[in-house]
């Protein structure tokens, strides 16, 4: 305990026996003709003051606001601070404008901010500015262009600390993308980001990644961009994915599911091409790709199939359909149903078949959607819902004979 005593003994000493120098302003009723002076304090004073500078001015000088040594009364009415000439003029500046759509922001010199719930104040040490919104535009209500901090502080950005740092926003910017955290779900644009590196990326919808947000503001990495699910681009919100053509990519004979949507090297491609699927069967080797059904001689590529817009070349699935009679072959004949059934064309016309002679089971295996097979020797085409033969005959007649009688 007794060396507590010595320490606070010697440190009253000490302090009785320092002398510091203080900035000192005799008339700062003009801000722009303030003379610098000094000011030596009392021995045992180490605060030095300065007046409020607010709304381009300082407080009014009177007996007890002033600029040098010791304290103001009230304290609100002045900046303190401790150390040797610590009371020099505010000098900390931000880009301030009061209207944000029409006026670009200019350097400008910052009044003394008030300590939360103290009573005094302090020296601004932070700029802020406005948030951009999704379309591109600054946010406008509850919001500060210039120094301290925003009425709605989840509409500006972080306040930041240096001398006019609260620039205009990057000469471009990114979209966002997030993916929700359901089995099947797409990546899709959710507003937009202010980027420092100078370029954007972007994902084709069904890339994979674990949910929530997408990483906009760097480039691909080496393996998604080779494999075409990442995109790089540079301007403002270039990376649109709906503004890139993307198409699904895979072998002739690949299941829907095998297939991966992938990026178009080339931005002047505008098509997506695969092979030609007939009544559910691949016919011919084309890919699944971008680009047109042309070779590098620029000749046609048959049975290839094109389509214009991203992700259009699909496997052609249940579309488009139309009716036909189905054969089976009982009782030592071909017996057509009773109901037609739904045949799915792709992208071959809408056939149908039947056998040529019912007695006969060589020659036919078609069964009744779409055209003959080339090896059917006993098979002939009908157009949709008329290869139902004896069917349509005996039809014909249950219907006419009724009316031939009336007639007679």
């Amino acid at each position: 305990m007794k060396i507590f005593g010595v320490l606070a003994i010697l440190s009253t000493l000490y302090t009785q026996g320092t002398t510091i120098m203080c900035n000192k302003v005799d008339d700062f009723s003009n801000v722009d003709s303030i003379v610098l002076g000094e000011d030596t304090c009392a021995d045992g004073v180490i605060t030095c003051v300065r007046p409020i500078f607010k709304d381009g001015a300082y407080e009014t000088k009177t007996d007890t606001v002033k600029w040098g040594c010791d304290a103001c009364t009230p304290p609100a009415s002045c900046v303190s601070c401790e150390g040797e000439k610590c009371n020099a003029a505010p000098t900390f500046t931000c880009l301030a404008t009061s209207d944000v759509i029409n006026t670009d922001p200019v350097s400008t010199s910052c009044p003394d901010t008030e300590a939360a719930g103290a009573g005094t104040f302090l020296a601004e040490t932070k700029c802020v500015r406005p948030q951009v919104k999704d379309d591109g535009t600054y946010e406008v209500t509850d919001t500060t262009w210039g120094c301290g901090e925003c009425t709605a502080a989840e509409k500006c950005i972080t306040p930041c600390l240096t001398e006019d740092c609260n620039t205009k926003a990057a000469a471009f910017m990114c979209h966002k993308y997030t993916k929700a955290d359901v089995e099947g779900s797409l990546w899709v644009k959710d507003g937009v980001e202010e980027c420092e590196a100078s370029g954007c990326r972007m994902p084709t919808p069904n890339a994979a990644g674990q949910a929530g947000e997408y990483e906009s503001c760097k480039v691909c990495d080496g393996s998604a961009k080779t494999d075409g699910i990442c995109k790089e681009c540079t301007g403002a919100l270039c990376n649109d994915n709906e503004k890139h053509l993307y198409c699904k990519t895979g072998d002739a004979n690949d299941a829907e599911s095998a297939l991966v949507t992938n990026f178009c090297t080339d931005d002047a491609m505008k098509q997506c091409k695969r092979p030609e699927i007939s009544y559910e069967v691949v016919v011919g080797a084309e890919k699944y790709g971008c680009g047109d059904c042309k070779d590098e001689s620029d000749d046609a590529i048959a049975n290839c199939e094109t389509c214009t817009g991203s992700d259009c070349n699909s496997i052609p699935t249940g579309q488009p359909k139309h009716k036909c009679y189905k054969y089976a072959f009982t009782d030592a004949k071909w017996v057509v149903s009773t109901d037609m059934t739904d045949c799915v064309s792709g992208d071959a016309e809408k056939e149908c078949n039947m056998p040529e002679d019912l007695d006969v089971k060589e020659g036919y295996t078609a069964e009744g959607c779409g055209p003959c097979k080339s090896e059917d020797k006993g098979c002939k085409v009908t157009e949709p819902e008329k290869n139902a033969g004896e069917r349509a005959a005996l039809s014909l007649l249950v219907t006419v004979l009724p009316l031939l009688y009336i007639m007679l």
